[in-house]
């Protein structure tokens, strides 16, 4: 079920991130942006434009012959429709399954949604509410008579001479079986001979296998992993009011703890989320976390807010402000509690920047720009952008008590920013001297480890209750 999800989730955001391009339709820039976003999937093999159900043109160009895609098609709850047998593709085979959304369509192999190793003995089935056999493992032809007695008993654990079990997510079921001849043999020749001696073995190689399969995954496979099991956690690093010299809110920023509870630096895997496309639901699982543990403190308090970093993607695509909307939906948190974090990258279409930036502020958010000066920064920015919030870099701010060259450019960046009305928060403060520097150029707000080092929810609460 995980491997699956994580192909399924590959295909629901791919689409997502189609739908919400804003290219011309099958020029070569569209194209261009359909393979390269395929490049980086591991489940997708094809992409194709639909209008009104008809194809126009696809990632393998735009030689497609314009005809109807297939009408057979199972709705998920979701919106997204997969359709048996479409043969809209270039590259078309029986054995690929298609998901379709508004205006695209993408092929999968069905095998790759059941691509694990088992006994040839154990059948795995993935198959719809409605009865359609998407993907199945170790089935020489597709046992319709088990699978649909499945169906109409989800409960049942024993059918026609094979253990079964079921297991259901929104639209599908996951049908396993086994042979009950096959355990009774096995069962009897071996349970009295064997068992202790089996059980010692079968603990090592588990755990062997475990292990062995930790230091085989690439970096990729770990992290998708990481995020199925949810062990990205948000630890949070105060931000203090100069005026009041109190807590008034925190920088969400994420850690990835193994079960062992070791933890990976964001240094190592954010860069790879990121290249990736895995960045989205992490993010999206900060979002959750933020929301569900700080949902009561951020109502009794609203001079509190929590910072949280948007990703070049999100931004670009809006898409994580419809998840903002969403989540905070009924919740009765102020959009304005909520800063959004986006760094300079960000900022290269200007024009799409500039209209991105209006539509969020006028749902109330609060926008940042975070690291400014690092990247490929104008002070035309400033100026032209609507930004609430000016986040000095860490480099800058260390520089300002030593005779450093960018020592200068710190007290430069403070000014323009109180000339364009612009609230200024310094990161990275580490030492006494900065701080009195800040303090004397009438910065708004600081963080770093001269006041609290990031930390636990539980800490972080602790800390407003005494600080705020």
């Amino acid at each position: 079920m995980q491997r699956s999800r994580i192909c399924l989730n590959e295909l629901y955001d791919t689409l997502d991130q189609l739908e919400a391009t804003k290219t011309q339709p099958c020029t070569l820039a569209h194209i261009k942006v359909m393979n390269d976003m395929l490049f980086n999937k591991h489940c997708i093999s094809e992409i194709v434009y639909l209008d009104n159900s008809i194809v126009q043109c696809g990632s393998e160009g735009i030689i497609y012959q314009k005809k109807p895609i297939a009408l057979d098609s199972y709705m998920m709850p979701n919106g997204y429709s997969f359709i048996m047998n479409a043969d809209i593709f270039a590259k078309h085979s029986d054995d690929f399954i298609t998901l379709k959304s508004d205006h695209y369509a993408v092929s999968i192999d069905a095998e790759r949604l059941t691509d694990i190793i088992t006994e040839p003995y154990i059948k795995i089935a993935i198959v719809t509410n409605s009865g359609q056999v998407l993907s199945t493992l170790n089935y020489t032809n597709y046992n319709l008579e088990l699978i649909h007695k499945a169906l109409k008993n989800p409960n049942i654990n024993k059918i026609t001479k094979h253990l079964l079990a079921i297991s259901r997510v929104p639209g599908l079921y996951y049908i396993s079986a086994e042979s009950m001849s096959y355990v009774f043999q096995q069962s009897r020749k071996n349970l009295i001979l064997f068992l202790p001696f089996g059980i010692i073995m079968s603990l090592i190689a588990s755990g062997a296998v475990i292990w062995g399969l930790r230091k085989r995954l690439s970096p990729i496979g770990e992290l998708k992993l990481a995020i199925a099991n949810k062990e990205m956690v948000v630890y949070y690093q105060p931000i203090l009011d100069y005026k009041t010299g109190r807590c008034c809110g925190a920088e969400a920023l994420v850690r990835w703890q193994r079960p062992d509870g070791s933890m990976i630096k964001p240094d190592f895997f954010i860069p790879l989320a990121e290249e990736s496309g895995l960045i989205q639901p992490i993010t999206d699982q900060i979002i959750e976390s933020v929301i569900t543990n700080l949902k009561e403190i951020l109502i009794a308090n609203r001079d509190l807010h929590i910072a949280i970093n948007i990703a070049v993607v999100d931004f670009n695509s809006q898409r994580i402000f419809k998840k903002l909307e969403s989540m905070l939906s009924g919740t009765n948190i102020e959009p304005q509690q909520i800063w959004l974090e986006i760094t300079e990258r960000g900022f290269m279409d200007f024009k799409a920047t500039r209209d991105n930036l209006q539509q969020i502020r006028m749902q109330g958010y609060t926008i940042v720009m975070d690291d400014f000066g690092t990247g490929y920064s104008s002070l035309s920015y400033l100026k032209e952008l609507p930004i609430d919030v000016l986040k000095i870099d860490k480099a800058f701010v260390s520089s300002v008590d030593t005779d450093s060259v960018t020592s200068h450019v710190t007290g430069h960046i403070i000014d323009i920013a109180k000339t364009l009305n612009i609230k200024i928060v310094a990161e990275g403060v580490e030492t006494q001297a900065q701080s009195e520097y800040l303090k004397a150029h009438h910065v708004d707000y600081a963080q770093g480890w001269l006041y609290a080092k990031a930390m636990p929810l539980e800490e972080f609460i602790k800390f407003c209750e005494f600080n705020t």
